[in-house]
């Protein structure tokens, strides 16, 4: 159309155009439609590949732990007893040991009891208390030697110094009721060591004395047992404890769990090799008709969305032809049609020419 011909025309003119704007849109929405179709085909088939991928895992476990069922069931059985036997072992050697100790050790433990019973008896005629016969009033009472000493020495520490500190610390008084209070402390301490002290060894005629010598063996004679007792405790040999039914139903169920658990291994091997890749291909099998539909509904939903672009290429390069090269891109629209055709109905234009001048001002 000759540029002087169309701007001289009028209203069908600007109709044509208002329809050919209207066609651009409708193949512009044709566009849309099928590109949002194609990505809901491609969703949907995303989902279906994602449904094969969770089948062929599922099936494929399924399968794996079928066919090596019969080992795990060994296995688990075998471990279980296999710990049973082994804490059934362990409470035997223990058993045994503490019989070991108690047979190795009688002789000295009845020895011990009879002296205390003689260090007792002379305690006892001699007016004196029984708990005359231990190791902390031998070494606040009776002291010989560092180590009694030593413990004396401690204990008058916490007597005289540490007992009171806390106690003290613990109340919070005034000032010189601490003092008065720690002074308490320290007389009750020394007040109940005097009253001890006035019992016993006060009353004492060398009992206290002559009783040591059956102390000192009562003594050595609880190195020895210690000594017996770590000997047996630290001996690798456990021959003395009759185990040996344990271990060989140990031997026995480790043998079986072994030999189980190559089988499986076995089987795991084959299942790998062979089984899993005709597993995966029977479910691709299963799969294969819905992806297939799937693929073949996107290639022909590309080919429509082609089409598509392909019409609103030529529709737009139509308005772009037709149209643009008089009114601009920002007046080649329905709205600006419209008004023009207004101003040449209302006579106010004679022309799209006219017209045109008009809305562009």
């Amino acid at each position: 159309m000759d540029e002087t011909d169309f701007l001289k025309g009028g209203i069908e003119e600007l109709q044509n155009m208002i329809n050919d704007l209207e066609n651009r849109d409708v193949c512009s929405n044709q566009v849309n439609v099928c590109a949002n179709e194609g990505k809901k085909l491609e969703k949907e088939l995303k989902q279906e590949m994602e449904a094969l991928n969770k089948d062929i895992d599922k099936t494929v476990n399924e399968e794996r732990q079928k066919a090596i069922s019969d080992e795990e069931e060994i296995i688990s059985a075998g471990n279980k007893r296999l710990k049973e036997v082994r804490s059934e072992r362990e409470k035997a050697k223990d058993k045994g040991i503490r019989d070991r100790i108690e047979s190795e050790t009688q002789t000295l433990v009845e020895e011990n009891r009879d002296l205390h019973r003689t260090v007792r008896r002379k305690l006892k005629e001699n007016g004196l208390p029984a708990y005359c016969d231990t190791k902390w009033f031998y070494a606040l009472y009776c002291t010989q030697g560092g180590m009694e000493w030593l413990v004396k020495l401690l204990v008058f520490v916490a007597g005289l110094i540490l007992i009171p500190g806390i106690v003290v610390a613990i109340v919070k008084p005034w000032w010189f009721l601490k003092i008065l209070l720690w002074i308490v402390v320290m007389v009750v301490f020394i007040g109940i060591y005097m009253t001890i002290y006035l019992l016993t060894k006060d009353k004492d005629n060398g009992t206290l004395e002559e009783v040591r010598t059956e102390r000192y063996k009562i003594s050595d004679n609880e190195k020895q047992i210690k000594k017996i007792k770590k000997g047996i405790k630290t001996d690798k040999d456990e021959s003395y404890y009759n185990l040996g039914e344990f271990d060989k139903e140990a031997a026995k169920l480790q043998e079986q769990i072994t030999e189980a658990t190559n089988v499986k291994n076995e089987k795991l091997k084959d299942f790998e090799e062979n089984k899993k890749s005709e597993i995966t291909d029977k479910v691709n099998i299963n799969h294969a008709s819905a992806i297939q539909s799937k693929k073949d509904e996107i290639s022909k939903k590309v080919e429509e969305y082609q089409n598509a672009v392909n019409v609103y290429n030529e529709s737009s390069a139509l308005i772009t032809d037709k149209y643009e090269k008089y009114f601009t891109k920002q007046y080649t629209n329905k709205l600006s049609a419209q008004r023009m055709i207004e101003l040449i109905q209302n006579g106010q234009a004679q022309n799209i020419e006219e017209a045109f001048n008009l809305i562009s001002k």
